[in-house]
C-alpha cells in the first residue's frame, strides 16, 4: 500500500495520501488525507482507493482522517459516493474522522452520512497504536 500511495503522491502536488496502520485491529487501515480534494485530482483518488479496495481482500474497514482537508469539491464528492458503493458491494465499513464543519456539512446535506460514520471523538482510539511514518516508512508505536 505504500507504494500506492507514494505513487499517488509523486503525481499530485496539492493533495497526498498517507497510511497508518492499527496492528491492533486486522483488516483496518486509516487514510491521512493532507489538501484539498479537487477536480483535477478526485478521479485520482478514487482510482487509488478502488486499487486498495479491490487488492486487499482482508481489508474490512477504511478510516479517512480528513484533519489536514480544507476544501471537498463536488467532483469529490462524486469519487466518494463511487467508493461507498464499491465499499458496500465489498462489505468494507468507512468512515471519516477530524472532519471540519464546512466538510462536515456537505456530507450530511447530501445524505451521505447515512452511508458513512463520521467520528466526531476520534480520540476514543486504543492507545497504544503502530502506526507507519510517512516520511520514513518506519512502523511506530504511539502512546496517548
Amino acid at each position: 500500500m505504500i507504494a500506492l500511495f507514494e505513487r499517488f503522491n509523486t503525481t499530485h502536488e496539492n493533495l497526498h495520501l498517507y497510511e497508518m496502520e492499527n496492528d491492533e485491529v486486522p483488516g483496518q487501515i486509516t487514510i491521512c488525507i493532507e489538501g484539498t480534494i479537487e477536480t483535477y485530482n478526485s478521479d485520482a483518488f478514487r482510482d487509488t482507493i478502488i486499487t486498495l479496495i479491490r487488492n486487499n481482500d482482508h481489508l474490512n474497514s477504511i478510516i479517512f482522517d480528513l484533519l489536514k482537508v480544507s476544501y471537498i469539491s463536488s467532483t469529490a464528492v462524486g469519487a466518494i459516493i463511487r467508493l461507498i458503493i464499491l465499499s458496500k458491494e465489498k462489505n468494507i465499513n468507512l468512515s471519516f474522522i477530524n472532519v471540519n464543519d464546512k466538510i462536515k456539512s456537505v456530507i450530511n446535506v447530501l445524505g451521505l452520512a447515512h452511508y458513512v460514520q463520521i467520528d466526531d471523538n476520534p480520540d476514543n482510539k486504543k492507545f497504544p497504536m503502530v502506526i507507519q511514518c510517512p516520511g520514513c516508512h518506519k512502523k511506530v508505536k504511539v502512546k496517548k
